[in-house]
């Protein structure tokens, strides 16, 4: 167990056998542990060679996102453009961050 430093509470740092059984009110199944959906939705700090990765990505990405802001028209086109670009962003930095390790 490690504190939780958001709420002074201890939390265990292994994976339990299934986990919780209902969400929202409804019941389910209990659902086996995935080595992989634990890895997805777990906080990964950066190490610092990751976080000059991810400072290339973004920079890169903003580069486009300024030829993209300047080169197309204002429109819902350039709106898509601009949230894959987003959305491309964050992709790469979960591959860096999980190792790729999600669903290979």
């Amino acid at each position: 167990m490690e504190p939780d430093e958001t709420q002074g509470q201890t939390q265990s740092t292994e994976a339990p056998a299934t986990v919780g059984t209902r969400l929202f009110g409804v019941d389910y199944e209990p659902f086996n542990v995935s080595e992989t959906v634990e890895n997805i939705f777990t906080y990964h700090a950066p190490t610092p060679e990751q976080a000059a990765k991810y400072v290339r990505i973004r920079n890169a990405a903003k580069f486009l996102a300024y030829v993209i802001d300047k080169e197309c028209e204002a429109g819902p086109e350039r709106t898509a453009a601009m949230r894959h670009l987003r959305e491309a962003v964050m992709t790469a930095n979960q591959g860096i961050a999980t190792h790729n390790a999600i669903y290979r």
